[in-house]
């Protein structure tokens, strides 16, 4: 079971699950409601409102997110984001923009090198 699953709905609004605990959140234009800008756990749909902006219809983009925890030191030994897209025809435009959305998650990129990163 995923720890965060978040679902794009369109028009820059992401709703988001944590399904152990049952707890939601809705985002839109990536800032969540009531948390202020510093708290983003589905960084990786902003990959989906660029995909819009370009012309794609992402609604129903789905970002799952799967933490390993360590125990000594207690820690994130790992975790994956798995990012799923409506199916579409996408122009290779757009499969740039989403990559490239993806690959500069600012997220991801303040993670530790000991975290065991992956992206599918």
């Amino acid at each position: 079971m995923a720890d965060i699953v978040a679902r794009y709905v369109g028009n820059k609004r992401v709703e988001a699950e944590n399904p152990p605990s049952g707890g939601r959140l809705t985002f839109d234009q990536g800032k969540p409601d009531g948390l202020g800008e510093s708290y983003d756990p589905v960084e990786g749909l902003l990959g989906a409102f660029a995909a819009e902006a370009n012309g794609a219809d992402a609604k129903g983009a789905t970002a799952e997110c799967d933490c390993t925890m360590a125990e000594r030191p207690h820690r994130i030994a790992s975790i994956t984001l798995t990012i799923r897209m409506p199916q579409a025809e996408y122009t290779d435009s757009q499969k740039k923009v989403i990559q490239k959305y993806a690959d500069a998650c600012p997220v991801g990129l303040a993670l530790s090198d000991k975290i065991d990163k992956k992206v599918e």
